[in-house]
């Protein structure tokens, strides 16, 4: 074999190193799915309507009530899609409130406020835990809890330390969502 066709053997070869590198490289990062947490809430995204049932544990001597009621609800994202906004028209309960979603790159978790037309005024973190979605109050003592999630519906829970100091999480109010 001649040196000329060596040289031209080595140098077809690093071409083709060259440019299956560069290509890959130009490839991989539209390829990879996002390894972070910023779309585990697109399920939540949408209009909702949900039925509403609030529980209000009795005293000791009494029982506990129920009351339900009918909701709607609207989550869009905002300001270049990193914000996740919720509209709650609570209409049948008299309680409307809004939220602010945003997922903090540096913690890699999500951080939500929630504010309401009787003056609440909430900041949440969390994220996914298994198959529910979790944001808990910053003292830890309650949480909201998405579960059941599908594309058409979910469940959402507002849960609160149970008082006994078991660290069991006892249910407050549930909204059955509906697409």
């Amino acid at each position: 074999m001649s040196v000329g066709i060596v040289i031209m053997m080595l140098a077809l070869t690093l071409l083709l190193l060259t440019g299956t590198t560069e290509m890959t490289q130009n490839l991989t990062p539209q390829t990879k799915p996002a390894v972070d947490g910023s779309h585990d809430l697109d399920f939540w995204l949408g209009t909702w309507t949900a039925d509403s049932t609030q529980y209000t544990p009795g005293q000791p001597d009494q029982k506990p009530t129920f009351n339900k009621n009918y909701v709607a609800n609207t989550i869009t994202r905002s300001m270049k899609d990193q914000v996740i906004h919720e509209r709650f028209d609570g209409k049948t309960m008299n309680f409307n409130g809004e939220s602010w979603s945003v997922y903090n790159k540096q913690t890699g978790q999500w951080q939500q406020t929630w504010v309401d037309d009787s003056g609440g005024y909430i900041p949440l973190t969390g994220g996914k835990i298994g198959k529910d979605f979790i944001l808990t109050t910053l003292n830890g003592k309650s949480r909201m809890r998405f579960h059941n999630i599908t594309k058409d519906s979910f469940d959402w829970m507002w849960e609160g330390q149970a008082k006994d100091g078991s660290g069991k999480w006892v249910p407050l109010w549930l909204l059955n969502y509906k697409r």
